[in-house]
């Protein structure tokens, strides 16, 4: 059965990923791990991030808003109908993206990452989240999961996301292969983080709010804990999950629409 994750509740999440008092607990890469390599296989649901999973495709997809009425009035009746809701949007509005099944990820992020090396317990596997502002437009954020647990419930992973901001769709529809440019963009950005963070950068943090153009499209004053030596420039935030970093274009000010 398919593991459903309401979009809803990702979005508020991204937005309220680590506030001041919440554990840092994101470790270092061990010293043990050597090297890595692409996944033979494409992103099941385990491996890919928050949202509503396009089956098929390397994509979750978020955005779908539920009611609040109903969740209050219907209790977990009401709430399992808005999750099936949240779903079925956003599968309705990603299948308007022609061609995403053939989108193999694997191949954008390779360009990206060091050489492959064989055998290697460190698994890299890429996957990506549609954000949608309305039924056509949505942004893609880029996520490589580092994986070295091998199968075990216990071990080292993290997850590197990037989201470069670029709004993309129209009425009558885009093509996967229209998001190429950006892809390519977002990936890189991703694959430098995980560089940087086997490299030791990003392991203190500062808690701090920084005014950003939220999931909705919306300026928003976002409390996290922000990378102390990613430059004043760069928005990267240690989660304990992994690292995640938005363009600078995202900056935005608070008498900013």
């Amino acid at each position: 059965m398919t593991s459903i994750r309401a979009g809803v509740l990702a979005a508020a999440s991204v937005l309220t990923v680590a506030c001041a008092g919440a554990p840092r607990t994101l470790a270092p890469v061990p010293s043990d791990i050597v090297g890595s390599r692409l996944s033979d296989i494409r992103p099941v649901m385990a491996d890919k991030s928050w949202g509503t999973d396009i089956e098929g495709t390397d994509f979750t997809a978020i955005g779908a808003k539920g009611s609040v009425a109903v969740g209050v009035l219907f209790g977990a009746l009401g709430v399992a109908a808005n999750v099936a809701h949240v779903n079925s949007v956003n599968r309705e509005r990603a299948g308007h993206i022609g061609g995403l099944a053939d989108l193999d990820l694997r191949q954008v992020a390779a360009a990206h990452l060091p050489e492959s090396t064989p055998g290697a317990r460190m698994v890299v596997i890429p996957s990506g989240t549609l954000s949608f502002l309305d039924d056509s437009r949505f942004e893609v954020w880029c996520h490589l999961k580092m994986d070295a647990r091998n199968g075990a419930k216990e071990g080292w992973s993290a997850t590197y996301t990037y989201r470069t901001g670029v709004v993309h769709g129209a009425p009558t529809g885009t093509s996967a292969t229209d998001l190429a440019p950006d892809l390519d963009t977002c990936f890189a950005g991703a694959a430098t983080l995980a560089q940087e963070h086997r490299a030791g950068r990003h392991q203190a943090s500062t808690p701090s709010t920084q005014w950003v153009r939220g999931v909705d499209g919306a300026a928003v004053e976002m409390a996290a804990t922000w990378s102390s030596d990613a430059g004043p420039e760069r928005l990267v935030m240690r989660l304990p999950s992994g690292l995640q970093e938005w363009s600078p274009a995202l900056r935005v000010t608070r008498e900013s629409p």
